[in-house]
């Protein structure tokens, strides 16, 4: 189970025939996985894990050898990056808002944007709505990327506002490559920032609070973003690390019977 999605945001109807579907789709198999212990405990506390093998592994993990930042020794919070889908689950709309505060009281700081336009997802934000913010000199919208590591060292502060994800392959590319981090304090995001140690939480669709988190560590000394993006560097090799996927994964298999 690498995430949940909308249906499970804002729960409806909806969300109900899905939770009745999983119960089934899991009598067909031996073993759950989940990539957080947030969506592991929604499933217990609904009665739809019915069988007893399932386990909580760290996302798909990350490769801290390939995704690692040369170099990393300064950090002067002049390029920010919102990096997803946009669609308004991912916080797009918060991070413009932010975006369209801050950019009054800092106007060399650029705040970036990059991700797929126009995907099929009822919560898509328009062209024209993205093209208002694009105008006004308050984003840099810079399509999608063919090489996120590249991308990822190209700025110095990472954001994510999503309103839940599994574990955000964004967030560990960018903590793997020690970047300080603003995400939410949701299930998927909130694992892999440990508050005002590698970045900050804010509150979720709250564009006030995000303002406020991406001003704080704008506002912070060079020094402590340095110290931060460290952290978030040390977080991926203690706990998030590729090869402990992989282990967990193989003894999974060796065991299943």
């Amino acid at each position: 189970i690498s995430g949940l999605g909308t249906a499970f945001i804002k729960e409806n109807f909806i969300t109900k025939i899905i939770c009745n579907l999983y119960k089934i789709s899991f009598s067909k198999y031996n073993h759950i996985l989940f990539q957080n212990k947030y969506d592991c405990n929604f499933f217990k506390k609904n009665n739809l894990l019915n069988i007893s093998k399932y386990e909580i592994i760290p996302g798909s993990g990350i490769n801290t050898r390939i995704w690692k930042n040369q170099g990393f020794n300064k950090n002067k919070a002049k390029n920010i990056l919102f990096c997803a889908r946009l669609i308004k689950d991912k916080g797009i709309i918060e991070y413009l808002k932010a975006a369209q505060f801050l950019k009054k009281k800092y106007k060399d700081v650029n705040f970036n944007v990059i991700g797929l336009m126009g995907p099929d997802n009822k919560t898509s934000i328009s062209k024209d709505h993205l093209q208002k913010y694009i105008s006004a000199g308050i984003v840099n919208y810079l399509g999608e990327s063919n090489n996120m590591k590249e991308t990822i060292a190209n700025n110095d502060i990472c954001v994510l506002p999503s309103y839940r994800e599994g574990m955000s392959r964004f967030l560990l590319e960018s903590a793997s490559m020690s970047k300080p981090i603003i995400t939410t304090d949701v299930p998927g995001c909130r694992d892999i920032v440990k508050d005002s140690i590698n970045g900050f939480l804010c509150k979720p669709r709250d564009a006030d609070d995000l303002a406020q988190k991406i001003d704080k560590i704008i506002s912070i000394s060079e020094k402590i973003r340095i110290k931060f993006g460290n952290n978030s560097r040390k977080l991926m090799k203690a706990s998030f690390e590729e090869d402990i996927v992989i282990k967990k994964y193989m003894n999974i298999l060796k065991n299943t019977k």
